[in-house]
């Protein structure tokens, strides 16, 4: 990592805030601990700028204004592989500098403004691979400025500085899952709201019993008849025979009775009791017909008027009767007049008062009249305080606006209820998860998490308490970015409740999570199909096992069902579940196209882009970055430049408006450049040489083949001495024969020499151009032996190569300068009988000049060779 640099953003944050970006704004700070990279993000108001720094030693400073007091304080307990530590410090009003202790100096940062929030963005430097220049898929990396050489010869001496390597590349790769806490706007959750307890109560008293025994015996105590007279005996014999359970006589009794004495003071009561007689009749022997007598005589009873005009005496305890029989039989409607009947004509100041307010109460509320019924428990929470029935209606309460998600009264009337009767939490705990639910459901998460958790605490024996567990683990990942607490959360739901409610969506959740890291992604594809096709699951669930599913088709290689899925998913839903699976939708078509990218399969990547092309669009920059390399393999740089440039300016605001972003975007363009021969261009695009091999080697290239050909010697000598570094083999050799024009303009031959054994280093196996050359750099110097074994070497290896006569020719002449000179005349005789041109000539004419020799060597023998035709 370059030592000493800083990196400057100073961006107003005003532009843009979306409405989601304003409500993001009001969160804590998140840390995020990813596979590849560390995340910061802090909430940040409009108006706001900040400045990164990354210092000497490890470090980098953000400094941010505009943000709440308290907002960051979280960060500063986080650590992972990448961050040592932070620490957060408060300047004066709104000013805070953010301070990260890398562990590793080579980690390194960029920053950006994302939906209302400064997004920090940390990771590990990997060491950056050399590949060829004009390859398609070459690997592009990040540069920064470095000095130009001031004079052509000069090689740099120093170790090269590297740049950091780009946290996306630009070139086509897999697609990383990336694993986002929990998000209301994107993310699907399940509500849930515990039912309120039956209500029971037990009691000797027939009317304080609840639920009631429906036993109309127990409310009515007959009159005694008058034993002195006639009717009264038989009114008694009659009451002897019905406790005797002796319905039957009973019945002939009351039909003789009533035949004998029509006008008994006891007729009305006879009546009841004939109404009691059939309806014992009619359970005792199943017969329909007796209980629906009995019915229609006792509703009679309860609506006739004696000769006063006034009701009957046990009218009242017919009603309730019938009221208790439908209360128990879940007829609320039809229990609610006559429980509204019996109610007024008690009165409050009845013991059985209370009782009938809270059946009234229960009827209420589960006939969808929850208002009703929340003010008959207020009424009896103020009016009987030290009632046993004032504590169940206050915490009846709760639940009721629970059920009717009223969740503001739910916030308000929990801690009263808790407060007003603390003994009776643990055994109404239901209320303490309703109170979890509704601050979840208002966004009050850290009131929420202490409602989960205390619910957990005393019902920890309930199946329940899983459910309080994934809540856990969805508020630390909604409220805090926690990935780490909630996964311990979902593993409390998992391990300690298997196979209940809890357990599944903690199943659901976990798989998630661990997308991106899971060992066996082929055993959770089942687990969540499983989930999927159990029809008895919730259908929310369902909906989220599906969407968990995504990710892992796409590790195990299934896109193609992924497509469907995301697809179909799409068809039949709408609001947050339609954009949750139109994201799964649109990952599965980016990891087609970017597979066929990989495999090369170019112009299938084109059709799927045409065809599906607003899809793409929405996906966003990193469809233009692939696109940009399908055409850069397809060999269309100018539209593989355009569609860089396109990214770009999409993605804005990320880490490629970053310096070192934009300067990996224009190296990419420049190898397109480089590639189609636009060399000025590439010129222009290339950062300045910071000690790379590749970008010094294009540049190079570039200069000398735009003429300049000074400047041009320098970098292609600095580009071939980076040796710690790889360059493609043509690339070396092109750099190679740069410098011999070089070394053979100056005439600097010794220096050739020293520029082939650099070359040599990069060279895999037997060169032809490197071979030859090698002989010439020697034969140039004069160094006939080394040259002579030189020629030998290459034409034994390329005996018919483009160079092999011109070196024959020179093999000839060395062997003539080290007194070879029988060998010498029978090569350039060889070379002469070849007749092919200009070498072949030449060695003609040597060998008339050694006859000549020969014929005058008294005055040729002080001659040396004359050499001709060395020249190309």
């Amino acid at each position: 990592m370059r030592k000493n640099l800083s990196l400057l953003f100073l961006m107003p944050l005003s532009l843009g805030l979306s409405s989601i970006g304003v409500a993001a704004a009001a969160d804590l700070a998140r840390f995020q601990s990813l596979e590849q990279y560390t995340r910061l993000q802090i909430p940040a108001s409009n108006g706001s700028t900040f400045r990164l720094t990354n210092g000497t030693n490890g470090t980098a400073t953000l400094l941010i204004d505009h943000v709440r007091p308290g907002v960051m304080d979280a960060l500063t307990s986080w650590t992972d592989d990448r961050v040592a530590s932070v620490s957060v410090k408060s300047i004066g009003v709104d000013q805070a500098e953010v301070t990260i202790q890398f562990k590793n100096a080579a980690t390194d940062s960029f920053a950006y403004h994302q939906g209302g929030q400064v997004v920090l963005d940390l990771w590990r430097q990997d060491k950056p691979s050399a590949t060829a220049l004009a390859s398609p898929a070459a690997g592009e990396k990040s540069r920064n400025p470095g000095k130009k050489s001031s004079s052509p010869a000069k090689v740099a001496k120093a170790a090269p500085k590297r740049t950091p390597r780009l946290l996306a590349s630009l070139d086509a790769v897999a697609p990383p899952i990336a694993i986002l806490p929990l998000s209301r706007e994107r993310d699907l959750f399940q509500r849930y709201t515990l039912p309120m307890p039956e209500l029971r109560l037990s009691s000797k008293d027939p009317q304080l019993a609840l639920p009631p025994d429906a036993e109309i015996e127990g409310l009515w105590k007959f009159t005694d008849g008058n034993k002195a007279t006639d009717e009264g005996r038989a009114y008694e014999f009659v009451k002897k025979l019905f406790d005797q359970k002796k319905y039957g006589l009973a019945l002939k009794s009351i039909e003789i009775s009533r035949r004998d004495y029509p006008k008994s003071p006891h007729a009305d009561e006879l009546r009841f009791l004939e109404a009691l007689c059939y309806r014992r009749l009619g359970e005792a022997t199943t017969t329909a017909s007796l209980s629906k007598k009995a019915d229609a005589t006792l509703r009679e009873l309860a609506n006739e008027k004696n000769a006063k005009g006034e009701e009957l005496p046990f009218a009242q305890a017919i009603r309730l009767y019938f009221a208790q029989k439908d209360y128990v039989a879940g007829n609320w409607m039809e229990a609610i007049p006559n429980l509204e009947y019996v109610a007024a004509k008690a009165g409050p100041a009845a013991k059985e008062f209370p009782y009938l307010q809270m059946m009234l109460a229960e009827c209420y509320g589960h006939a969808d009249d929850p208002r009703r019924a929340e003010r008959i428990y207020r009424y009896l929470s103020e009016k009987f305080p030290k009632h046993v029935l004032a504590k169940e209606g206050t915490y009846r309460k709760v639940d009721l606006l629970a059920t009717a998600k009223n969740y503001e009264r739910v916030a308000e009337e929990g801690p009263a209820a808790l407060k007003a009767y603390p003994e009776h939490e643990k055994d109404r705990s239901e209320v303490l998860f309703n109170m979890g639910e509704a601050n979840f459901a208002l966004g009050r998460f850290d009131q929420a998490e202490k409602n989960f958790r205390r619910f957990a605490e005393i019902s920890s024996a309930q199946t329940n308490a899983a459910l309080a567990w994934v809540r856990v683990g969805e508020i630390r990942e909604l409220n805090k970015g926690d990935l780490k607490g909630a996964r311990e959360a979902y593993l409390s739901a998992k391990n300690g409740y298997p196979f209940s409610p809890g357990d599944l969506t903690a199943t659901v959740r976990l798989a998630r999570i661990d997308a991106a890291t899971e060992k066996e992604p082929a055993f959770i594809v089942k687990t969540l199909q499983d989930i999927i096709a159990d029809k008895s699951i919730d259908e929310d669930l369902r909906r989220m096992a599906e969407l968990a599913l995504g990710p892992y088709l796409l590790r195990t290689e299934e896109g193609p069902r992924a497509l469907e899925l995301a697809r179909q998913g799409m068809a039949q839903n709408d609001g947050v579940a339609f954009e949750a699976y139109k994201k799964n939708y649109l990952d599965a078509l980016y990891a087609k196209l970017l597979g066929l990218a990989k495999a090369k399969r170019y112009s299938e990547a084109v059709a799927l882009y045409e065809k599906e092309r607003k899809w793409f669009e929405l996906y966003g920059a990193e469809s233009f970055r692939t696109m940009a390399d399908v055409y850069r393999g397809l060999g269309l740089y100018a539209t593989s430049n355009e569609l860089m440039e396109k990214y770009a300016k999409e993605a804005k605001g990320r880490g490629v408006a970053s310096a070192g972003g934009r300067a990996a975007l224009d190296l990419s363009r420049a190898k397109n450049s480089f590639s189609r021969g636009a060399y000025k261009e590439t010129l222009g695009l290339l950062p300045e040489d910071d000690g790379d091999a590749d970008i010094t080697s294009m540049r190079a290239i570039s200069e000398y083949r735009l003429g300049r050909k000074k400047v041009a010697y320098g970098l292609a000598a600095k580009a071939l001495a980076l040796t710690d570094q790889d360059l493609a083999e043509a690339t070396t050799l092109e750099l190679m024969e740069i410098t011999l024009d070089w070394n053979q303009a100056d005439g600097e031959f010794a220096r050739m020499d020293r520029d082939l054994a650099t070359a040599a280093k990069r060279i895999k196996g037997d060169n032809e151009r490197l071979l030859f050359a090698q002989g010439d750099a020697a034969w140039y110097q004069k160094k006939h032996e080394v040259a002579a074994s030189a020629y030998r070497t290459a034409l034994g290896k390329f005996p018919k190569g483009e160079r092999a006569d011109r070196a024959r020719y020179n093999l000839g002449m060395s062997l003539l300068s080290v007194g070879k000179r029988e060998e010498a005349v029978k090569l350039l005789t060889e070379l002469r009988e070849s007749g092919k041109g200009l070498w072949a000539e030449s060695a003609k004419q040597e060998l008339e000049l050694l006859g000549w020799e020969k014929k005058y060597s008294s005055v040729l023998k002080t001659l040396p060779p004359t050499g001709l035709g060395i020249n190309d």
